[in-house]
């Protein structure tokens, strides 16, 4: 069975539907590991309408948070990015892919002048990986929305520039979707819109 106590992130591929989750302890690893399982080989259907499955999770190397990870894919490779614990840097954003339909991942690596204390979250849009998060501590304003762009397996010019900051106020994660050209982001309001929901579109370059 597959325990965690935070949200999850799940996403549909062309060779299976992939969720990815922080472990809770009896998943053969750590309760801050970063697991990806694919769950549609083994969905079933029960009485009700409910589906249970039984996947075997993956344990990503090298990989701890204490929040939830977020998963998404181009159709071909499955990217994750997640907020650091324990030995990773606490408030920094991590990025690591699979090339091989999850059976395998890369070591994470920090994206540049990126720093949360609530999850990021991850969308493949227009050619190019987009991580939008709350900013946190010194480097991102704490209550600002942030988005970064890039190409990470260009070894010469992973990321563009670093991140830029979005018009919106949140003091929750943010919801980035696509439809594989244009993006949208969710989010709570903060300050003077603290109950109020938002959504901005942007046009991915």
């Amino acid at each position: 069975m597959l325990l965690t106590y935070l949200p999850t992130s799940i996403c549909v591929a062309p060779f299976g539907t992939f969720m990815a989750f922080k472990g809770y302890g009896r998943n053969g690893g750590g309760t801050q590991s970063v697991y990806v399982a694919n769950i549609h080989p083994s969905l079933t259907h029960a009485p009700g309408g409910i589906f249970t499955f039984e996947p075997v999770p993956v344990q990503l190397p090298n990989a701890t948070t204490d929040l939830g990870p977020s998963i998404c894919t181009n159709g071909e490779t499955l990217y994750v990015v997640f907020k650091g614990a324990g030995a990773f840097s606490t408030e920094s954003v991590f990025f690591t892919y699979s090339h091989d339909q999850g059976r395998s991942w890369s070591d994470p690596y920090m994206l540049p002048d990126c720093t949360t204390n609530l999850s990021p979250c991850i969308a493949y849009a227009n050619g190019k990986i987009w991580v939008a998060f709350k900013g946190a501590g010194s480097i991102t304003s704490t209550e600002s929305i942030f988005l970064i762009s890039g190409t990470p397996w260009d070894a010469d010019r992973p990321w563009d520039n670093g991140p830029s900051m979005l018009s919106g106020k949140t003091n929750l994660s943010p919801t980035i979707a696509t439809d594989g050209r244009a993006l949208a982001i969710a989010f709570k309001g903060a300050g003077t819109g603290t109950q109020s929901m938002y959504i901005q579109a942007l046009t991915p370059r």
